[in-house]
């Protein structure tokens, strides 16, 4: 048996606000920094946010990580990213 899933990846970040925070301003500051294709929801709490990018291959983590905090700090100079995970393109297995 094969199993591949094929996706386009992108980048996954959880940010925590000290207070709560409007989900449509994160995504004006966002696309301002250049993220227009951000997609922006609530988790756990209104001081928590998801944001899913799409891939960007000529970017690295860390350079992701500074550029998102660079905006998010826009809103709330005390903003974290607490997480950012990379998902590569593909996934795939194989069972015999």
């Amino acid at each position: 048996m094969n199993l591949t899933i094929d996706f386009t990846g992108g980048v996954s970040a959880e940010v925590r606000f000290p207070r709560a925070v409007n989900v449509d301003e994160v995504r004006t500051r966002l696309s301002a920094a250049g993220f227009p294709r951000a997609a922006v929801q609530n988790f756990g709490s209104s001081r928590d946010i998801a944001i899913r990018l799409p891939p960007d291959p000529k970017q690295t983590a860390t350079e992701i990580r500074a550029r998102l905090e660079a905006a998010l700090t826009g809103i709330d100079p005390a903003a974290q990213v607490a997480q950012l995970d990379v998902v590569g393109p593909q996934v795939g297995a194989s069972c015999g």
